[in-house]
């Protein structure tokens, strides 16, 4: 028959294996064991949270040595700053113009003609043509600006329905006399902001 195999070592067996341990651990370092134990943590990728804080922390101490290494100097009274010139008025296109351009999206409009005037400190800008979303509309839009160039502000006036195009013929002050694409004649007055 078959014969029986204790499983359990032999005693010289088990003095081998730990004579090779204790060999191991003489070579390599009691660490050992610990280092490999805690090889995969050491391993793991920083989060995003960690990779930011860490950079915020590099910009910081970059920023620290930046400041140390920086000559100092003594800081005495600032200089008086000299009171800012008044700005020049700007030189403005006056009159009535036929143009497709102008400082509007062509969404909200499209332009066949302005009229611009200066008064006072207020110069005016006055866009003529037809809505950019319905092209039967004739629509205005009034822009104002201070004569040093400052935007002031902008406002559209849709002209009365069916009207079509508009186009600025001539001015007699502040009323803007207009044609539609009909031919009809239509009259707006800037001061009051209402197609007569």
């Amino acid at each position: 028959m078959g014969r029986v195999r204790n499983s359990a070592p032999s005693s010289a067996r088990r003095r081998r294996q730990i004579w090779l341990t204790a060999a191991v651990i003489a070579v390599v370092g009691p660490g050992a064991a610990l280092s490999i134990g805690a090889a995969g943590w050491a391993d793991r990728a920083p989060s995003a949270a960690e990779r930011k804080a860490q950079v915020i922390r590099d910009l910081d101490q970059a920023n620290a040595d930046q400041r140390a290494r920086a000559p100092k100097m003594a800081k005495g009274p600032r200089p008086a700053v000299a009171d800012r010139p008044a700005a020049a008025p700007n030189a403005w296109d006056e009159g009535v113009f036929d143009t497709h351009e102008a400082p509007i999206p062509s969404g909200v409009i499209t332009v066949t003609s302005m009229w611009g005037q200066t008064d006072g400190d207020v110069y005016y800008s006055v866009y003529a043509g037809t809505s950019g979303v319905d092209p039967k509309q004739g629509l205005l839009v009034v822009r104002t600006y201070a004569v040093t160039g400052e935007f002031r502000g902008t406002a559209s006036y849709p002209a009365p329905a069916g009207t079509g195009p508009l186009r600025i013929v001539a001015a007699t002050g502040h009323r803007l006399r207009m044609t539609t694409g009909a031919g009809a004649a239509l009259v707006f007055d800037v001061d009051t902001r209402r197609f007569g």
